[in-house]
């Protein structure tokens, strides 16, 4: 993949079309949605040769593109040839690296791009923040840390950024933090999704907490939060392992009466 870029960026575009900076940046958002990173990548070349603007956002497209593509090692590739070019990267080129670098277990390079942006003073580094936390998987303790960075940092969290550090613990098995976690949105006076509730039993399920997990249950009720089939999915699996048979027959029951499939 790398040999790839290595190509293209050594090339001369002997095309004479001149595309339009928009145009452009709209057909390589395109190329991107059904997985057409060559073409993607052929196109950032041309304007690069041609100088066109706005080029950072071309580029965080093609990378974009080359990661849905699973060319895992091309995007990082292009993301440092960015950097190469002088191009300053913004929160979208970075979040996908970091993406990237998580798919690839390259934590500490997750680590290390985030910490990047923040000295070369990105703005919208919630969405940097919110990457790395999802990238890193079972790494709660580091997901953690970052939380407590974005509260100190004076940075608004938003529900991806508690979802994301509820789900590291869940996949860390650390029920006793993604609950604190989960209550920390409603000591903000936010009222939790159904993603963070799902998050939360699983985190109590993966510790046969079934107590703590069904406690929850008529907490989305109240809340007007819906329960679908990952909410019971994860309940009657803590019930399950448990050995709590009767209450997982009548979540089993309840699971029908809210038509969950």
């Amino acid at each position: 993949s790398s040999s790839v870029l290595g190509r293209l960026v050594s090339s001369s575009s002997s095309s004479r079309w001149t595309p339009n900076p928009k145009a452009c940046l709209s057909a390589i958002s395109a190329y991107g949605r059904h997985s057409k990173w060559l073409l993607a990548l052929e196109l950032l070349n041309q304007a690069w040769h041609r100088k066109l603007d706005p080029c950072t956002k071309m580029a965080s497209a093609t990378i974009g593109a080359c990661a849905q593509g699973q060319q895992w090692v091309l995007s990082l590739a292009l993301f440092s040839h960015t950097l190469r070019r002088n191009v300053r990267p913004d929160a979208i080129m970075y979040s996908i690296a970091i993406t990237v670098c998580g798919k690839q277990r390259l934590w500490e390079e997750a680590l290390s791009l985030r910490q990047h942006s923040q000295l070369e003073n990105v703005h919208d580094q919630i969405v940097i923040h919110n990457a790395t936390i999802s990238a890193l998987g079972g790494k709660w303790r580091r997901a953690v840390q970052i939380l407590h960075d974005v509260f100190e940092g004076l940075i608004e969290p938003n529900h991806v950024t508690f979802n994301a550090t509820i789900n590291a613990c869940a996949k860390g098995q650390q029920w006793v933090a993604a609950l604190a976690i989960f209550h920390k949105i409603q000591e903000r006076c936010a009222a939790p999704e159904s993603k963070a509730y799902n998050a939360a039993i699983s985190a109590s399920a993966k510790c046969i907490r079934w107590d703590v997990a069904c406690s929850l249950l008529p907490q989305m009720q109240d809340a007007g939060v819906a329960r679908d089939a990952i909410t019971y999915s994860a309940i009657v699996s803590a019930c399950a392992n448990g050995a709590v048979w009767i209450m997982a027959l009548q979540l089993f029951e309840l699971m029908q009466q809210d038509q969950i499939r």
